[in-house]
């Protein structure tokens, strides 16, 4: 079993899945190394579609996937039993929204298909790591703002991402991080994980 954690920045998802990979690796000795998937795969494959630059949607499929499957099966050959990403392809969509026009629903199907197909593909529960607005914010002022995300889109990415969660077909555990803490909601999250192995 793999694990994809997403969810607005801010929200503890780092936190968490550190607590959740000190956990393993001391009461049952496993190893949960953490992948940090970040922006090119995904932005690069979106702005040739909406700039026209190809509109052949299987090609662009197999470009995707292959990108992204070929990271799993490197870790899969070192004879690797778990994965953790820290953000994963439905957080790239999530944040390349901020940079244009709202999706079409024709577009967000599309893409939502395709991280359906990579999630069985990987055998991946999502994560998503949810927390109140206000306590998002307090967070971001905390550490100094936030240089990646503007507060001001904050509302918009928890939306969407909301907006997003009841079109994925895989296994999906929300954690809330408003009141608990990171003890608290990594106890969420091992029951979850053992309702599945």
């Amino acid at each position: 079993m793999n694990l994809i954690f997403e969810g607005c920045d801010k929200v503890g998802k780092t936190s968490l899945l550190k607590e959740f990979v000190k956990r393993r690796k001391f009461f049952y000795g496993e190893d949960w190394p953490v992948i940090k998937f970040s922006g090119p795969v995904l932005t690069k494959q979106i702005l040739k579609f909406w700039r026209g630059v190809t509109n052949n949607v299987p090609i662009m499929q197999a470009e995707m996937m292959s990108e992204y499957l070929t990271t799993f099966k490197i870790f899969k050959s070192a004879k690797l039993d778990h994965i953790i990403c820290d953000r994963f392809f439905l957080g790239e969509f999530v944040y390349c929204f901020l940079r244009r026009y709202r999706y079409e629903d024709e577009e967000t199907n599309y893409w939502i298909g395709l991280f359906n197909q990579l999630m069985e593909e990987t055998n991946c529960v999502l994560v998503y790591v949810k927390a109140d607005i206000d306590v998002i914010l307090k967070r971001m002022l905390a550490d100094g703002g936030d240089a990646y995300t503007p507060t001001e889109a904050v509302e918009k990415i928890l939306a969407f991402y909301e907006e997003l969660l009841p079109k994925l077909n895989g296994r999906v555990v929300i954690i809330d991080t408003t009141v608990a803490s990171v003890s608290y909601a990594c106890d969420e999250l091992e029951a979850a994980v053992a309702s599945w192995e």
